[in-house]
């Protein structure tokens, strides 16, 4: 693994992140690995991570052109990984029925401008809640909450195309997947459970 420079990855719309870390002292890392990977499990078998610290990021759409962001750890098994199927938009949404009979008819799974499967980040350009970058408009993000991680660092994708792409991660503290994103975004990044 080598440091790189995290300005020299971003992508267009991308550059809140080194806003966020210089406006409250955060640790942002970016990093290149030796070996492209698709799979949190194989990034961390690659950099001797429990799965639970490498972070996916999918994206799923509605009927009326809406997308939506989901961002978790791998809390699935390398036999059944995690997969933001109906069963588990029912189970994140069970306290808040109004939003989980809006979100049941979501399609698996989509890929954003800028992003392949495998690289999928949960630190969109900004100008995807505007429309642009979809085919619709980005509507919210939904980022797993979870206490046992907060203080620990987590791995993510940052995005791009090819093999280069598939061996960038950037290194934070967990928590500040979501405290990043709220800041950049009020009002459209929810926390939620299992």
């Amino acid at each position: 693994m080598k440091y790189i420079n995290l300005q020299d990855i971003l992508q267009p719309g991308q550059n809140y992140i080194l806003d966020y870390a210089r406006e409250f002292g955060k640790e942002i890392q970016a990093v290149k690995h030796d070996k492209a990977t698709n799979t949190c499990f194989e990034k961390a078998d690659l950099i001797n991570f429990d799965p639970m610290q490498v972070v996916k990021s999918v994206y799923l759409w509605d009927n009326n052109g809406k997308f939506y962001g989901f961002v978790a750890p791998e809390l699935g098994t390398r036999e059944r990984p995690l997969k933001f199927d109906e069963p588990l938009i029912k189970r994140i949404f069970r306290e808040d029925k109004i939003q989980a009979k809006k979100l049941m008819g979501l399609r698996n799974s989509f890929s954003p401008t800028g992003m392949e499967h495998g690289t999928f980040t949960p630190f969109v350009p900004d100008y995807y809640f505007d429309g642009d970058g979809f085919t619709g408009t980005l509507d919210r993000i939904y980022v797993y909450g979870s206490q046992e991680l907060n203080g620990k660092k987590a791995d993510i994708s940052i995005g791009g195309f090819g093999e280069e792409s598939h061996k960038i991660s950037v290194l934070l503290n967990y928590e500040d997947i979501y405290e990043g994103l709220n800041w950049k975004f009020p009002g459209k990044i929810e926390k939620f459970n299992l």
